[in-house]
């Protein structure tokens, strides 16, 4: 039996992402580590409109991604181990 075109997209749209981990997590404690050492010339050179009084904000959130990357995507609300 030959499935439809739409159970096959169906399925398709059921698989996760694939990407490098490894490689994710390294560019993004870059952009971390840059956006906390000079926010300004982060923000100047990523053509972010941003000012200064947001680069707590900017490195909390670049933060938080590495997190959410480091655990798979898993949302840490649903779950108790985290």
């Amino acid at each position: 039996m030959i499935p439809s075109w739409w159970s096959a997209y169906k399925i398709i749209k059921e698989q996760p992402t694939a990407f490098d981990v490894d490689k994710v997590l390294t560019e993004l404690q870059e952009e971390k580590d840059y956006s906390y050492s000079d926010f300004e010339s982060y923000a100047s050179e990523t053509d972010l409109f941003l000012d200064a009084e947001y680069d707590d904000l900017f490195y909390k959130g670049l933060e938080r991604a590495v997190k959410i990357v480091k655990r798979g995507g898993i949302d840490a609300r649903n779950r108790k181990d985290l």
